[in-house]
């Protein structure tokens, strides 16, 4: 069973989102879906930050629960609208939220969810303001989780992007692509590595070459080029296989290693918007031994600048 947790706060843009995933999901074997939804009281944080709330401003605790249950039971409806089966669907109302992409993580971690799913813009400007972005936390903190940070309306392409970064990586993406994307609803999958600059030591240090020392660096660096690019090839070859096994045609299955034009974000920035992928499959990457997890840096490129995509995090 493919467990989904779905963050929801009753937006108009989230609404989009429940219902690209619904129409996504809805198909899949054996796909269940948790809504949840956090009410935290901005208000309630900024008075007792400079002292007690005026009885004004005290939250009736019964109408957050009744709001906060009519925001499900209008999500849940949506979910339905698009098809997806309502036995797969839970709901989870989660009051007195401090933090509530922290929350997301907790609930999704006790409740063993393999995806959270949420929309990259959920929040109004006054909550960005005061607790940050929460598509951003809930990446940096998931950890082993997948994460879904959806930017509704989606491309209509059915394509899917693999995005890979290095050896290690690319297997863990190739056994999640496999795994569970490869029952989705798309019908070509591309995997790219866009190669870095070339290393330190075949650079050109300035000197006039001879014939012969130019000849040589050039056979340095096309034997560079061969072994780097041989190695990644390898990489997809397993991936794509997999996805093969999965039932994907051969020929629905593209693989690309090529140097980065202008940098490895904008370069794939770049490819999303030109062939309009509604799937973006990358790695999340911890930077620091023994310190919460952090996107690298054009992951988080591509976490905030992404069009039309649900951009998959992965995470070891």
């Amino acid at each position: 069973m493919q467990k989904f947790l779905l963050a929801v706060d009753g937006s108009n843009r989230c609404n989009e989102v429940i219902a690209s995933v619904a129409k996504i999901l809805k198909n899949g074997p054996d796909c269940s879906v948790l809504l949840y939804h956090c009410v935290q009281s901005l208000a309630g944080v900024h008075y007792r930050a400079v002292g007690e709330l005026p009885q004004q401003y005290e939250i009736d605790t019964e109408a957050e629960k009744r709001m906060g249950g009519e925001i499900l039971e209008k999500s849940r409806n949506v979910l339905l609208e698009n098809g997806f089966p309502q036995s797969k669907i839970e709901m989870q109302l989660k009051l007195n939220s401090g933090d509530p992409a922290m929350d997301i993580v907790a609930e999704a971690k006790q409740k063993d969810i393999g995806t959270i799913v949420l929309g990259r813009r959920g929040l109004s400007r006054v909550e960005s303001i005061l607790v940050g972005s929460v598509s951003s936390k809930v990446a940096e903190y998931s950890g082993s989780i997948a994460v879904w940070v959806v930017d509704a309306p989606l491309n209509q392409s059915q394509k899917a992007l693999v995005a890979v970064q290095g050896v290690p990586g690319g297997r863990m993406l190739n056994q999640h692509a496999a795994a569970n994307i490869g029952h989705l609803p798309y019908s070509e999958y591309t995997f790219i590595h866009l190669m870095p600059p070339m290393p330190p030591y075949l650079w050109d240090d300035g000197h006039i070459l001879t014939p012969e020392e130019r000849s040589a660096r050039q056979s340095e660096i096309d034997k560079w080029r061969s072994g780097y690019k041989r190695q990644f090839q390898d990489v997809m070859a397993e991936g794509r296989e997999a996805l093969v096994q999965r039932g994907i045609k051969p020929d629905n299955v593209q693989m690309r290693v090529e140097p980065a034009k202008i940098g490895i974000a904008r370069d794939l920035l770049a490819e999303i918007a030109g062939e309009q992928y509604q799937m973006v499959v990358i790695g999340k990457k911890s930077l620091q031994k023994k310190t919460p997890f952090l996107l690298g840096s054009f992951a988080n490129k591509l976490l905030h600048n992404a069009k039309g995509v649900i951009l998959c995090l992965v995470g070891s």
